[in-house]
C-alpha cells in the first residue's frame, strides 16, 4: 500500500497515513483536506481528471439513472428546478404526483392564462425560489410554457400586472 507523506491525524505510532487512512473520521477529514489542497494547486489537472472520469463512466451513469427513473416514476421531476431549489436552500419538496394533482385542481388549464395545457406544461413556482419561495407542493402550480418563461423570477403581483 502506498504511503502518503501526511502526518497521521490522531498521532499513530507509524507517523504516516496510508492512502485511504485507517477509516476514522479524523483520517477521512485529513485526506479530504489534502485532496482539496491538491485541487487548489493543480486546477487544470483536476478539471481534466474530472472530465476524463465523466467520459469514462457516462454510459454506466446514464443506465443507472434510466433504471432509477423507471423504478421511481413519482420521484422524477424537473432536474434543473430541483437543483436550483437545493442551491438556494429552499424548503419543501414536490413529486410528479403532486403536480398531477395540481393539474386536476386547475382542470387541465394554465394557472395564469387559463389555456388548455395538454401534454406541454411546466411546474411553476408561484413565489420564485430566488425570492424566498419554497419548493414544496403548496408553491407549485401548472403553467403553459409561455407563461412560465415570461414570468421567470418575477414576483407574482408584478407578473399579474403585466398579464392583465
Amino acid at each position: 500500500m502506498r504511503r502518503v507523506n501526511l502526518l497521521h491525524a490522531h498521532g499513530s505510532p507509524t507517523g504516516y497515513l496510508y492512502r485511504h487512512g485507517c477509516g476514522c473520521a479524523v483520517c477521512r477529514a485529513a485526506l479530504a483536506e489534502a485532496h482539496r489542497g491538491w485541487v487548489r494547486r493543480n486546477p487544470e489537472r483536476a478539471l481534466a481528471a474530472n472530465r476524463a472520469d465523466k467520459a469514462k463512466n457516462r454510459e454506466r451513469t446514464s443506465a443507472y439513472y434510466r433504471r432509477w427513473s423507471a423504478a421511481n416514476p413519482d420521484k422524477v421531476r424537473n432536474h434543473w428546478t430541483a437543483q436550483r431549489a437545493r442551491r438556494k436552500k429552499a424548503k419543501g419538496d414536490h413529486t410528479a404526483a403532486d403536480l398531477r394533482a395540481q393539474i386536476a385542481r386547475q382542470k387541465g388549464r394554465c394557472f395564469y392564462c387559463k389555456t388548455r395545457l395538454g401534454d406541454r406544461h411546466h411546474a411553476e413556482h408561484v413565489m420564485p425560489v430566488i425570492l424566498g419561495g419554497s419548493n414544496g407542493r403548496e408553491n407549485i402550480v401548472a403553467a403553459c410554457p409561455g407563461c412560465n418563461q415570461s414570468k421567470a423570477a418575477k414576483h407574482p403581483m408584478d407578473f399579474a400586472g403585466i398579464l392583465f
